[in-house]
């Protein structure tokens, strides 16, 4: 990769991470807002889903619309959305405005993930792409993880300070993707492959059909227990342990930070080790009983 490609990389990693991380922030503030303003957990439940929902709506649609209005306005469009949601969520006075919040956070994603991995086939080879697309996936998780701990630092100022933060960020992560992403028509930044989304996405139904195999199915079904698993938890544990166990915003911002630390540093240094030492299955196998243990551990254990 040449140096103008790496920095573009790098512009679109920092929006990215920031963008998960404005998804996550209101994890751990939840029982305090739910205190606050005399929410039920349903209206948590709620406020917390809207986000993924909205963006798995519309994810499929905002990346083909990109195609058509260009990457970067696509990218500049979705950054500022993301920060006048933050600042909206910020203001939010009643029930019906903090869901109007979470759902356009929600939208913001739906216009710059998609469209951050299609820039990544537009502007890397085909021996850099899936490499560049493994460091946005990173930086994704990486924003989910860390966002509660940071929410739950950032909170004891008060319990809308996250989300200031995460708006002002917003608006320095739009000017910094205006500034320094090339324009859509810049001939340096296109790839070999003339229009390498397109031609995945017209024989994506053939490729379908030919990989989806028995283990195949298992596998995704997997997937989508796990990240539904991860989800409803990170949702719904800091209302948990608030109301049963008493934790207070403190205590609740170092569990999950600590969380977002050791999963960060499994992922980065001992994920490919581990792989080696049990093998692909043992290690799903042993990573499903821990998610079992853990969650009777949360539930049953009253210690600290």
């Amino acid at each position: 990769m040449t140096k103008e490609v790496k920095r573009i990389i790098a512009v679109v990693l920092f929006c990215e991470f920031l963008i998960c991380l404005g998804m996550s922030l209101v994890f751990p503030v939840e029982p305090f807002i739910k205190n606050e303003y005399h929410f039920t957990a349903f209206d948590m439940g709620v406020m917390s889903s809207l986000f993924a929902f909205v963006q798995f709506v519309a994810s499929p649609v905002v990346g083909r619309f990109s195609d058509k209005i260009g990457r970067k306005p696509m990218l500049v469009w979705g950054l500022l959305i993301f920060a006048i949601a933050e600042f909206v969520f910020a203001l939010a006075q009643h029930l019906w405005v903090f869901d109007l919040s979470r759902a356009v956070d929600g939208l913001s994603a739906a216009m710059f993930v998609p469209t951050s991995m299609a820039l990544a086939a537009d502007i890397t080879t085909e021996r850099d792409r899936a490499k560049v697309i493994g460091w946005l996936s990173a930086a994704f998780s990486g924003g989910l993880i860390l966002g509660p701990g940071l929410g739950g630092l950032l909170a004891h100022v008060s319990y809308k300070f996250p989300f200031w933060v995460a708006g002002v960020l917003g608006l320095i992560s739009t000017l910094v993707a205006w500034r320094f992403l090339p324009r859509d028509e810049d001939e340096r930044f296109q790839s070999e492959t003339k229009d390498p989304e397109g031609e995945l996405l017209g024989s994506s139904w053939q490729q379908i059909k030919q990989i989806m195999t028995p283990t195949l199915a298992v596998l995704f079904g997997m997937i989508f227990v796990a990240a539904f698993g991860l989800a409803g938890f990170e949702s719904i544990y800091s209302l948990y342990v608030n109301e049963v166990h008493n934790f207070d915003l403190g205590a609740i911002a170092l569990v999950l930070t600590l969380n977002g630390i050791i999963s960060l540093v499994l992922q980065v240094f001992f994920f490919e080790r581990l792989v080696q030492w049990l093998g692909e299955v043992r290690l799903m196998e042993y990573s499903f009983l821990l998610s079992i243990i853990g969650t009777i551990l949360v539930i049953y254990d009253h210690s600290h």
